[in-house]
């Protein structure tokens, strides 16, 4: 009994499983660092080199893609951050890490050498109306 005890406690501290990257996955360890300041989120993801990657935010996730296989601590990310992302999940191929949110956020990427910055700001209402654009139409029969 506490085998299993043991057991079942080693896999609820592991995370879910959809936020650990594959066992398979090759490619290098990125050390990840997550912090709140300036009342955002930031996310830092070191690589040993640059690798080339795209960042794009659709709705409430956030996916990272790599060119090459990479392996990275998502639980880490989710339990730092746990006013931003509510999951995260690294792909099959081991080249996609996608974060989904708890909140609507703006979002800043940067690159410099091997360190790649995500920098969630939280959008407030205001930000989210100043998106808006209101056309005026004007209606009418016009002839001619």
């Amino acid at each position: 009994m506490r085998v299993i005890g043991l057991a079942f406690a080693a896999v609820l501290l592991a995370g879910p499983a959809s936020a650990q990257t594959p066992s398979d996955a090759r490619g290098p360890e990125l050390p990840v660092r997550v912090w709140t300041a300036d009342g955002g989120a930031n996310i830092r993801l070191e690589l040993p080199e640059a690798i080339m990657h795209e960042t794009r935010m659709a709705g409430d996730r956030i996916t990272l893609r790599f060119a090459q296989p990479v392996r990275t601590d998502l639980v880490a990310v989710m339990k730092g951050l746990p006013d931003y992302v509510r999951w995260a999940e690294a792909g099959a191929d081991g080249r996609t890490f996608t974060f989904r949110l708890k909140q609507p956020v703006k979002l800043r990427e940067s690159a410099n050498g091997g360190v790649v910055l995500l920098q969630l700001a939280p959008e407030t209402a205001d930000a989210a109306a100043a998106g808006e654009q209101t056309v005026r139409v004007r209606t009418g029969v016009h002839p001619g």
